[in-house]
C-alpha cells in the first residue's frame, strides 16, 4: 500500500496533554473492535464452508449409493459402472432426483458396448431337492425296497 501521510521533517507540535504526534482518534477503539467482528465472521464463515463441504461430499456419497441400489437388478457389480467415466451428477435431474430410467438405460448400453457383466439370476431352485407332485418317471426307493 502507498504511504499517503506528509512527510516532513519537523518534528511534530505538542497537543493540549502535552504528547507529540497525532491525537488518537475516538475511531480507534471501534477499529479494534470492527476488526475482532470482522475476525469472528471470517471464523464462522470457515466453519460453514467446512460444514457445507462434509455435507455435500455426505450427499454424493448417498446419491452414489442410490444409484448403485438402482443398479442391483441390472449389473453384477453395480460399483463397475463407473469405470464407463459415468458420474453420478450427471443423473441427478432439476428436482435433485435420481433419474432411474436413464441410469439403467445407460448400464444396459455398457453391457453391450463396453462388456461391464450384466446381473444374472441364480437358474436352480434354493433347495435343489425334489418336489411334492413330481414324478421323475423312473424308480423309486419304494420300487427298489420291494414296498
Amino acid at each position: 500500500m502507498a504511504d499517503t501521510t506528509d512527510a516532513s521533517t519537523e518534528a511534530p507540535e505538542p497537543t493540549q496533554g502535552g504528547t507529540t504526534g497525532p491525537e488518537i482518534a475516538p475511531e480507534a477503539p471501534e477499529q479494534g473492535k470492527a476488526g475482532r467482528e470482522a475476525a469472528k465472521y471470517r471464523t464462522q464463515l470457515r466453519e460453514t464452508e467446512a460444514e457445507r463441504d462434509t455435507l455435500r461430499e455426505t450427499v454424493s456419497a448417498l446419491r452414489r449409493e442410490q444409484a448403485e441400489a438402482a443398479l442391483d437388478k441390472t449389473l453384477a457389480r453395480p460399483e463397475s459402472f463407473w469405470l464407463t467415466g459415468a458420474t453420478v451428477d450427471e443423473y441427478i435431474d432439476e428436482a435433485g432426483k435420481l433419474d432411474r430410467s436413464r441410469l439403467i438405460a445407460d448400464a444396459q448400453s455398457a453391457i453391450s458396448k463396453q462388456g461391464i457383466a450384466a446381473f444374472r439370476r441364480f437358474a436352480a431352485a434354493a433347495d435343489q431337492g425334489a418336489r411334492s407332485g413330481e414324478t421323475s418317471g423312473g424308480k423309486t426307493w419304494q420300487d427298489v425296497l420291494g414296498g
